[in-house]
Order: C-alpha cells, then structure tokens, then sequence
C-alpha cells in the first residue's frame, strides 16, 4: 500500500511539465512598466517545457473584481505561443497589428492559465508603475537589475545598482504587500559613480484572508519585491505565491484501502490518505515548505475533528504526501477530508507575525 503511494509521487516528479508567462518589449523580457510613456506594444508568450497541452488564457487587470480584458484558447509547446498586447494610459493610439488592446485602472496585469484543468491562477505578473516627470530623471541615471525576473516566497533576491547621477541616492529594497501596508526589506546608499549589490529575502509569506468588517475580508499576499528611491518606484521583480495560486485551487486527494483506490471506507478500516498536485506546474525548485498534513474528520452540527497529522516537507513541484487513519463513524460524520495547513511565524511589520493558511484536498472520503 506505501508502495503505491511512492509510485504516485515518482510518476508525477518524471511526468512534471512547466509553464512559463513571459512579457516583451523591444525584444527583451520585462517585469513592470511605468506610466511615464503614454503606451507600449508588448508580447505575452506562454510557453509549456516538458508536454504539450490546450490552455486557456485569460488576461486580468490587479484591482477589486479584476475586469477580464482578454480570453484565447492556445496550444502549448516548448515554443513560444504570443499575443500583442497595446497597453495605453491616455489617448487610444493607432497602432495596427495588435491582438488585445487594454487601458488598465489597475496596480498590474495578470494571467490565469487553465492547462488541460490545472489552474495556474495570477501568473505572468506585469507591475503598473505610477510615475512623473520628475522622477523620469531616475530612470535614466540610475541602472538596476536583478538576478532573478520573478520570485516566491522565502528566495532571496540580489539587486545590482548603479548610480549614474550626480548625487547620493539612496535606496530601499521593499515588498510589495496585496491589502497589507508594503515592507522595507533593506536598503543602501550608492555613491555617483559606484556600484553595489543589495540582497533582499522575499517574506515566506503565503496568501492569508484577512477578517473585515462583516466576516471574511481580502486576501493579503506578496505581489513583488521592488526598488525606490523616497516615493519612487525604479524597479520592479513580480513574485509569485504558488501554495495560493497553485497548491489551493489544484490540490487533489486519494483514498486507498489495502492498497486499493477507494471513494468510500467502513468504519475500522485503516485508509492511507495521500494529497497531491497535477504534474503541470509555474515552477519547479521553492524554498522549503513546512506545512502539516492533517486528516479532518467533516462532522454535522459540530466542529470538524482531526484525527491524524504528519508532517510535509515540499521543497519542489509537483509533490505527493500520505498519511494513515482509522474510521470512525459518528451519527454526524459526513466524511473525511485531507487538509495541508502552512503555520510558521513570518517577519513582518519590524517583529514576528504568525502565519496560517490552508488548503483542503479533493474529494472527501465518504463513509458507508
């Protein structure tokens, strides 16, 4: 009965296929774009490495209720699929040979990738930097660049800066924080002439909801990590929070008795639950995720119940994990589910601050 679990997680590490959300301008691979240009003729390739799938792409604009600007239907190879995308921020200009056209009132653009029914959710993420004139300076004098185009949580980040101009300028490498104030995650001062490297830790921060007024609020989540100088915004890396754009909306659960797949189980019968995620995934290699595998027993009128955890230590994607329980069933057990809770203390806001978040596998076990 292990013995297929391990098989479950081999096959899905051999088969793994990853996909890949590039934005261009001029030929070259961008992050962010600010609103010091009135517009730009951009290129949004997906491409797929390791497998060849139908994909669904939907373009998003970053704001409450998200608009939808565009929806195509791709076939995904190791080649690039692309569209040109006019992205204008006063008057339409008329530019022909484009495939989408898009004003944005929003913080950034986005995609959500449905690859032969794996969500791939916020990915492809595209930084709309508010800017003026006066900072247009900064832009030209000063040179940034970084060792990594997009990150996730817990990676470490190195920026080079260059200071062409002709005074100090200091700098502050900052996280870009979705409903919760951003952060200051280092900072330097680069002398006319010099250049330095400033590293900065992403947050092991994965998306959390927060509580409003009337119940469940907003979900506050890392966006990206980025450079400025006082209020300006010269660089911008996107990051990526693959447990809450990946791992809740795909993560899959199976049910075995004596080594045998089951929907159902009997009271007293040992089950080993194993979760795992589709073999289609936005990244491979993640900083170490420790997260706890917990068997939830689903009660009526009554707080659900864990009955068995284990540890989970997720380092790569796609990834497998199995645990064992006995059934018991109650007058009010609807069933079981698996659930892998994340629960570590992050460093937010100049001090600790604990973290907890969830998803919960499908299906449910059902119990005759």
């Amino acid at each position: 009965m292990r013995f297929s679990a391990v098989l479950i997680a081999l096959a899905a590490l051999a088969l793994a296929a990853t996909v890949k959300v590039t934005w261009y301008y001029n030929g070259k691979p961008i992050t962010y774009i600010t609103t010091l240009k009135d517009y730009y003729v951009l290129k949004l390739c997906v491409k797929e490495n390791g497998g060849s799938h139908i994909a669904v792409l939907t373009l998003r604009g970053d704001s409450i209720n998200p608009p939808k600007y565009y929806q195509t239907t791709l076939k995904l190879s190791d080649k690039e699929s692309c569209r040109t995308v006019l992205v204008y921020f006063k008057k339409m200009p008329k530019v022909g040979g484009v495939d989408v056209v898009v004003k944005p009132n929003a913080e950034g653009l986005y995609v959500d990738l449905n690859v032969a029914g794996v969500k791939l959710d916020h990915v492809g993420y595209l930084k709309i930097v508010k800017a003026n004139e006066e900072e247009a300076g900064l832009y030209s004098c000063l040179k940034v660049s970084s060792d990594l185009i997009r990150t996730v949580p817990g990676e470490k980040i190195t920026f080079t800066i260059k200071n062409d101009c002709d005074v100090p300028i200091t700098l502050q490498a900052k996280v870009d924080m979705a409903n919760l104030p951003d952060q200051t995650l280092n900072q330097t001062t680069v002398e006319p002439g010099k250049e330095v490297k400033l590293v900065a830790k992403v947050p092991k921060f994965y998306g959390v909801q927060l509580v409003g007024f009337l119940g469940a609020g907003p979900t506050a989540y890392v966006r990206g990590t980025y450079i400025s100088v006082g209020k300006a915004v010269v660089y911008y890396v996107p990051n990526y929070d693959f447990f809450l754009y990946y791992i809740k909306p795909n993560l899959k659960a199976q049910y075995f008795v004596e080594g045998k797949e089951v929907k159902k189980a009997s009271e007293g019968q040992e089950v080993q639950g194993c979760v795992y995620v589709p073999n289609i995934v936005p990244v491979e290699s993640v900083p170490t995720l420790n997260a706890t595998l917990k068997v939830v027993e689903d009660l009526m009128f009554a707080p659900d119940k864990v009955v068995a955890k284990d540890t989970a230590l997720i380092n790569s994607l796609p990834f497998a994990k199995c645990t064992t329980f006995t059934v018991e069933k109650q007058w009010n057990t609807r069933g079981y589910k698996l659930v892998l809770e994340v629960k570590e203390d992050v460093s937010l806001f100049g001090g600790k601050v604990p973290l907890v978040t969830t998803a919960t596998a499908s299906p449910e076990l059902g119990v005759k």
